[in-house]
Order: C-alpha cells, then structure tokens, then sequence
C-alpha cells in the first residue's frame, strides 16, 4: 500500500516549520516544534500521479504501449491495479535514484544532507 496522504501531510507540516526564519526548534511553540521531523529523509516520494508525468516527461521512465493505453483509457482509475501499483513503485525507485546521484554529486556538504525524497518530490512538481 502507498500511504501519500499521510507522507503529504507529514511533509507539509515539516516545511511548513522549516520554511520559518527560526534556527533553534526550541525557540518554537513546543506544538510547532512537534512539527520537525530529524527523520524526513525516510519518507518516499508521494507516489501521485504527477511525479511520474514529469519522470516520464525527462525521459527517466519509459511505459510501455500497454501501460500508455491503460492510462489513456478513462475508466482507468483502480489505485490497487498492476499497473498503478508499478507506475507508483517505479516512480519511488526512480527518485532514490536521483535523491542518491544529487547526493553522490553534491558530496559530503551541508547541502547534500536536505537532498531527500520528499524535497525533489516538491522540486519536480513545482
């Protein structure tokens, strides 16, 4: 099963706190420091259906004949398909795929250590 909502949500929170101007988490209300999750680099991308239009828009995934006329077809909408469920894992492998190379490019800086799953979800689908 692909829990999106509850990564969506959990992601929310932590950029929602992370994008304020506050360095130290105790200096946050004890309900917004709640908020920072030290362990976000664990979530997945949120196996949508945006992310893989854009991998497969730079030609990071290719589909099949089979799969581009299920996905044309309109009565395909079934989130416990094959197809589905291989689009979706598919397009979280390709993201650790990339979260793995930007890492292995940018090295042992500071930077490398906020390149995760979820920040390269919200930057493909900006």
């Amino acid at each position: 099963a692909f829990y999106k909502r509850a990564q969506i949500l959990v992601a929310d929170l932590h950029f929602c706190v992370n994008s304020t101007s506050v360095e130290d988490s105790s200096e946050l209300n004890p309900r917004l420091a709640s908020c920072i999750f030290h362990d976000i680099h664990e979530l997945t991308m949120f196996a949508d259906y945006r992310v893989p239009q854009v991998l497969k828009y730079f030609g990071i995934l290719e589909y099949s004949e089979t799969l581009m006329k299920a996905l044309n077809q309109t009565e395909f909408k079934d989130p416990d398909s094959t197809f589905e469920s291989e689009l979706r894992g598919n397009s979280i492998e390709a993201v650790e795929r990339i979260v793995a190379t930007m890492r292995q490019l940018n090295g042992a800086t500071e930077q490398s250590k906020s390149i995760n799953a979820v920040s390269v979800d919200v930057f493909l689908t900006l």
